[in-house]
C-alpha cells in the first residue's frame, strides 16, 4: 500500500496480534479501538461521507476477524490493515461511480465480498433479534446511546429522565445483550456495530 499517512503511528505490541491470531475476541477489541478512528479517516478522505466510511471500518475488521488466523505476526499489521481499508474504500467508490480509472495495487485478500457480506448481515440479524427482546424504553434508549452515539446526558434531557436511570438502562441492556451472544463471531460483529467511533 502507498502511504496515506492515517497507517503511521506506534508499532502495535506483537504479543497482541498473536493473541488476534489464536482467536482472542479481546485483542480484536483493543486493536479495533486503537485502529477504527485511523480507518474511518483514511476511508473519509476519500469517499466524503460519514455513512460509507463506517462501513468502510466495519467490513475492514470484519475481515480482520475472517481471517485472523493467517496473521503473520512478523509482517506489518497496519500495511496489511490500510491495504484492506483501501481495498474496500476503492469497491464502494466503485459502486457509486464510474472509476474504472482506480486500479487495484497489492491486493492482499480475496475473500469473496458478498460471502462476507451475507455473513455479516446474517449476524446482524441475530443481534437485531436480541435487541428487540429488550422493553421499549430499554431498547430505545439503548439505540440513542449507541446508534446515534448520544451521551447519557443528552439521552436524559431529551427523554425527561435521570442521568443514572439513562445508565440503569444502558448497562442493563449491554449485560442483557452479551448474555445472549452464541459466540466469538457475534461478539466481533457486537463491538463493529455498537462501538463509537
Amino acid at each position: 500500500m502507498g502511504s496515506t499517512g492515517y497507517g503511521m503511528g506506534p508499532k502495535l505490541d506483537e504479543n497482541k496480534i498473536l493473541q488476534l491470531k489464536n482467536g482472542s475476541v479481546a485483542a480484536f477489541e483493543a486493536i479495533f479501538h486503537e485502529y477504527a478512528d485511523r480507518v474511518y479517516a483514511f476511508a473519509f478522505s476519500i469517499l466524503k461521507n460519514e455513512s460509507d466510511s463506517k462501513e468502510v471500518v466495519q467490513e475492514t475488521f470484519f475481515k480482520i476477524w475472517l481471517n485472523h488466523e493467517k496473521l503473520k505476526v512478523e509482517l506489518s499489521f497496519e500495511s496489511y490493515l490500510f491495504t484492506i481499508a483501501r481495498n474496500i474504500t476503492i469497491s464502494n467508490l466503485r459502486s457509486k461511480k464510474n472509476t474504472s480509472s482506480i486500479e487495484h495495487e497489492d491486493i492482499l485478500v480475496t475473500t469473496n465480498v458478498t460471502e462476507d457480506e451475507i455473513l455479516f448481515h446474517d449476524v446482524k440479524g441475530q443481534l437485531d433479534d436480541i435487541i428487540d427482546q429488550l422493553s421499549p424504553r430499554k431498547r430505545e434508549i439503548f439505540l440513542l446511546s449507541r446508534v446515534d452515539g448520544l451521551s447519557h446526558e443528552e439521552i436524559a434531557s431529551k427523554l425527561g429522565l435521570s442521568v443514572q436511570t439513562v445508565h440503569n438502562h444502558v448497562s442493563g441492556a449491554l449485560s442483557f445483550i452479551k448474555e445472549h451472544l452464541q459466540n466469538d463471531l457475534m461478539t466481533v460483529v457486537f463491538i463493529l456495530l455498537f462501538s463509537h467511533l
